[in-house]
């Protein structure tokens, strides 16, 4: 009888006999898991301690990586403002705007001489007539001696209807409100004349 009959016998009954009890067959032990790629782990090698310059230089990485995001916040907040009440706002300094220029005043005339003009009598003004730079003649005398005595300096009395003759008739005009226009006319006249009167 060959091996594998008796093993068969062992746990079949016979054939013919339907109802025998079977032996009981011990489990054979169980085989271990074939490994299917797996590779048994190596334990890791030990570890070597850090060398002294990289640990310095790690530390300052990680010094200038908290530097840098601290001074981006205080960047941020600075242009941006802070959400936070009561936080002041900072604003950005601009440009200050020139002033306008002004506008420039036209210079004022030769106010009178503080002296007080010199006493006499009244120069006789030609009733009526224009007279303005350039004329000549004893109307324009009569023009730079009453000038003179109303306190205006109209330079030499020599009947030359000049320019500074024409500055002492513009100052007139100016204290006497009438048109500044150095031209002495009617209107100019008769205000001289006035003038002269109430200076009695």
């Amino acid at each position: 009888m060959a091996a594998d009959d008796r093993d068969r016998d062992r746990i079949l009954p016979p054939e013919d006999d339907w109802f025998a009890e079977v032996d009981e067959v011990s489990e054979p032990a169980p085989r271990a898991a074939p490994t299917r790629g797996r590779v048994e782990q190596e334990p890791p090698p030990p570890r070597r301690p850090l060398d002294p310059r990289a640990r310095l230089l790690a530390l300052a990485g990680i010094a200038i990586a908290v530097v840098l995001i601290v001074g981006g916040i205080i960047f941020a907040r600075a242009i941006g403002g802070s959400d936070g009440e009561g936080s002041p706002t900072t604003t950005l300094p601009t440009t200050p705007t020139p002033p306008p220029t002004p506008i420039p005043t036209p210079t004022p005339p030769p106010s009178p001489p503080a002296t007080q003009p010199p006493a006499g009598p009244a120069p006789e003004l030609p009733p009526d007539g224009t007279y303005r730079r350039g004329e000549q003649g004893d109307s324009v005398v009569a023009i730079q001696q009453a000038l003179t005595q109303l306190g205006f300096e109209p330079g030499e009395i020599d009947g030359r209807f000049g320019e500074q003759t024409e500055q002492a008739v513009i100052a007139f005009q100016t204290s006497a409100e009438l048109t500044v226009d150095g031209i002495v006319g009617p209107e100019t006249l008769a205000a001289m004349t006035r003038a002269l009167a109430d200076r009695g």
